[in-house]
């Protein structure tokens, strides 16, 4: 398939509707891209590990359908944690067509050439803020949005055995609110996941996180392969995700994106588009002996049981 650039986009709106194509969006692919591309991405000079500086990162998931997944960088709040919008854009699965007004209430309106006509399309938004250098105004907003959905037990528990092994480092909820809110610590250099696990019940946890990185990595991976993050879904506190960089000191070469579809297809993703997505990417960045554009990895345990598995990467400008 050739995929041009219509007239008038900018080089934002046109990755992004290539993208949309990709994730089977068809004739709606437009719309949501220039929706994405209307909204604020915002270039801050502090950046983390897991965006390397870039407004704009895509996630490849599994279990699932393809969707387009965008991690977008938004103003700084006013406590001066970064804010970062998660948007999960994709087809439905059941035949059923949401309305215009419903698209509308999720931020996506019709184009011209659907006027009139339902959409077959399905929007998710979860907000993020992140903590990189004031660990009160990090406690201070966990607390309190612990208080907000009723969790504060849940979350306290956790802090209890996640506080003295590291530190907050994000708060993540959806738009609309719903009381599906997390809770991330980054763990100290101390600090392995196997350990943290461990103590916050999971005991056979890192066995399980370690054998869902393997295939991803190519090779075993170390506890101590820093950074490390826990998160928590305070509702569900049984629902864990352990995150890692470490995936971003590993080369661009054929061999780390057909990784990267392989473990999508062993938890029940779709591999083939999640490689092609990847490649896409790739295609905003220079060529270059130092380019890494593949970041972050997340495992979801439930219990002790890996259910999931999201992959970040960075989009160049």
């Amino acid at each position: 398939m050739i995929l041009t650039q219509a007239r008038h986009e900018t080089p934002t709106t046109d990755f992004l509707f290539q993208a949309a194509l990709l994730a089977g969006l068809g004739r709606q692919a437009r719309l949501v891209a220039q929706q994405a591309a209307n909204g604020r991405f915002c270039p801050h000079a502090d950046r983390s590990c897991i965006d390397a500086g870039s407004t704009l990162l895509l996630a490849m998931a599994a279990p699932g359908e393809r969707e387009l997944r965008l991690v977008q960088r938004l103003a700084d709040g006013e406590d001066g944690g970064q804010r970062w919008l998660h948007t999960q854009v994709g087809m439905t699965d059941d035949g059923r067509r949401t309305t215009d007004d419903e698209s509308m209430n999720y931020g996506l309106r019709p184009s011209s050439s659907v006027l009139g006509q339902s959409s077959p399309i399905y929007q998710r938004q979860e907000l993020t803020a992140v903590y990189l250098h004031n660990p009160a105004a990090a406690w201070q907003a966990a607390h309190t949005l612990s208080q907000t959905y009723a969790t504060e037990a849940a979350f306290r528990r956790a802090h209890a055995v996640l506080g003295p092994r590291g530190r907050i480092f994000k708060c993540q909820q959806p738009l609309p609110e719903t009381s599906e809110v997390s809770v991330t610590w980054q763990l100290d250099r101390q600090t392995t996941p196997a350990e943290a696990l461990a103590a916050y019940g999971l005991r056979q946890g890192w066995t399980a996180v370690s054998a869902a990185l393997t295939p991803l990595f190519g090779q075993p991976v170390s506890p101590r392969s820093r950074p490390w993050s826990i998160s928590v879904a305070l509702p569900e506190p049984d629902r864990v995700r352990v995150g890692t960089t470490a995936w971003a000191r590993q080369p661009e070469e054929p061999g780390k994106h057909q990784r990267l579809a392989q473990t999508i297809e062993q938890f029940g993703g779709n591999g083939r588009f999640a490689e092609a997505l990847y490649k896409l990417a790739l295609t905003t960045h220079p060529p270059s002996l130092t380019t890494r554009i593949g970041r972050a990895v997340e495992v979801e345990l439930w219990g002790e049981e890996v259910v999931g598995i999201e992959m970040y990467c960075c989009v160049g400008s």
